[in-house]
């Protein structure tokens, strides 16, 4: 075999594309002793214990992610000549389960073992526990419906193969030469002169796996390492996208594109208030909806005072009160620390979309996004309608992004009006929501309409709370007692800021 290619296009072989994700790794993360700014960040937001622990981890995964590629099955997928029998990720942690290469790369004491292992396997969220007689094409080692064969052939004495296991010896500073290997034909099921893959997965999912899984559920003991275990698979995750997308950054390089999406001026009080609020209130005063003659200056007291409640806070006031421009208030405040993004986040495309074009669209349009199923087409021709205005400036902006780059595609934008489970399914491991973290690691949110959450997506948001570090201001009209007391246990301030009259009316059944 000429190449082993690591896609479908062979635009790139394995090792081409392990040292691209490599590359992303460190373009995003830096190394021990000079880590980026967004690796500082993204230790607060995970509340990492022992960052080097998770960079030599999350180190390990990028290198050994993709081995499982290394596979006649794969590469005769890949070149359309059949189809695949076993997931690539699956091989990969079934590589690292074999006792010779455990053996190998345990002579590096400083790289939890098991965590890379999890974090290889599951990397593209298609992993279930190990079953053999389930017909789930996920089960960890299981047979994938539709394949061609009950063998596959690991390409063991392939020339690129050997250079795949120097270059990773390498990069990891393991004991020179590679383990003993087992025959290359796997089979499921016995047979002479084969290895039995099912037997394997199976070894590998008791002795490794279900320890691993005990071991990360949710009680305090365990709390630092399944931090761990979610920071490394994150970022496996997100480096393994980058490296991926490096092909359709059109003319800048992997590492100049990780650049310009993190090494940003941090947002300030003054770019809000220029950017977003002021614009609002200028549009509201044209539409004859803003009196200067109220209040103070046509600011509530309710909306002055709601920019000094704390970083967790659940704001309570009736519809029609103005709280989303209090709470423009509060994003403003939270920006006199250093924060990159702001993320308003919505229960519905429609409120997600009204949001933009009310308050986020008066950024800069390299700025201000807008994150939804259907975001491409609410984008098209927004601000050309009649009814906008001619005076309206914001015609003729380009808000979209490059739809080569997909999710990535997002991670320039400053100011971003979303759907929330654009952003919390990564709790319930979304894919394109995991790609998300790496721009909500130095953020701040706001999330409208709490009372509208079903029980999963409400549980998202308690983890949210929970387990990551970031400011969260919630808003709703009303909330039921029992919830409100969850978020107050989860460690949210709550506010009737409106006071008198407002208060009784948010305090009304809905």
């Amino acid at each position: 075999m000429e190449s082993i290619w690591a896609k479908s296009n062979k635009a790139r072989t394995l090792l081409e594309h392990s040292e691209d994700v490599y590359r992303a790794f460190v373009a995003l993360f830096g190394r021990p002793g000079q880590i980026t700014a967004f690796a500082k960040s993204w230790q607060r937001f995970f509340k990492l214990a022992d960052f080097e622990l998770f960079w030599h981890c999350a180190e390990a995964a990028v290198v050994f992610h993709d081995w499982g590629k290394a596979n006649d099955g794969f590469q005769n997928a890949v070149l359309q000549k059949a189809r695949q029998i076993l997931r690539h990720e699956h091989l990969s942690g079934l590589f690292l389960g074999l006792d010779t290469v455990h053996e190998w790369v345990g002579s590096r004491s400083d790289v939890d073992w098991d965590v890379v292992l999890g974090a290889v396997i599951s990397h593209h969220l298609k992993c279930g526990e190990f079953d053999e007689t389930a017909s789930r094409d996920f089960s960890f080692g299981g047979r994938l419906a539709g394949g061609d064969g009950s063998q596959i052939q690991v390409l063991w004495s392939e020339p690129s193969c050997r250079e795949l296991w120097e270059w990773a010896g390498s990069r990891l500073q393991l004991p020179g030469g590679r383990p003993q290997l087992p025959t290359p034909i796997w089979r499921f099921g016995p047979r002479p002169s084969t290895f039995n893959l099912s037997n394997h997965a199976q070894h590998v999912d008791e002795t490794r796996l279900a320890p691993l899984d005990r071991q990360l559920r949710d009680t305090p003991q365990n709390a630092n390492r399944r931090r761990l275990m979610w920071a490394v698979r994150s970022a496996l995750i997100a480096a393994d996208a980058v490296g991926s997308a490096q092909l359709r950054m059109a003319d800048s390089s992997l590492e100049r594109w990780v650049e310009k999406c993190f090494e940003l001026p941090p947002c300030t009080r003054q770019q809000i208030e220029n950017d977003v609020i002021e614009p609002r209130v200028a549009q509201l005063r044209s539409d004859g909806r803003w009196d200067d003659a109220k209040g103070m200056g046509g600011w509530s007291d309710f909306q002055i005072k709601c920019e000094m409640l704390p970083p967790r806070a659940l704001l309570i006031a009736p519809c029609g009160s103005g709280k989303t421009l209090a709470a423009w208030r509060w994003v403003a405040k939270q920006c006199e620390r250093p924060v990159q993004r702001v993320f308003f986040l919505y229960p519905t495309r429609g409120t997600a979309t009204e949001g933009f074009r009310d308050y986020v669209s008066w950024a800069p349009e390299c700025d201000a996004g807008l994150v939804h199923g259907t975001a491409g087409f609410e984008l098209d021709g927004m601000f050309e309608s009649p009814d906008v205005g001619a005076a309206d400036h914001r015609a003729g902006k380009r808000f979209e992004v490059d739809p080569r780059l997909f999710a990535l595609g997002h991670w320039s934008k400053r100011l971003v009006s979303a759907t929330v489970d654009q952003f919390l399914g990564f709790m319930q491991y979304q894919y394109n929501s995991l790609l998300m973290l790496p721009i909500l690691a130095n953020s701040v949110v706001v999330v409208d309409e709490v009372h509208s959450y079903d029980r999963g997506l409400f549980s998202a948001l308690r983890d949210l709370l929970k387990w990551f570090d970031i400011p969260v201001l919630c808003m709703t009209a009303s909330m039921p007692a029992h919830r409100r007391q969850l978020l107050e246990s989860s460690g949210m301030t709550v506010s009737n800021a409106a006071g008198g009259e407002l208060d009784v009316t948010s305090a009304a059944p809905r």
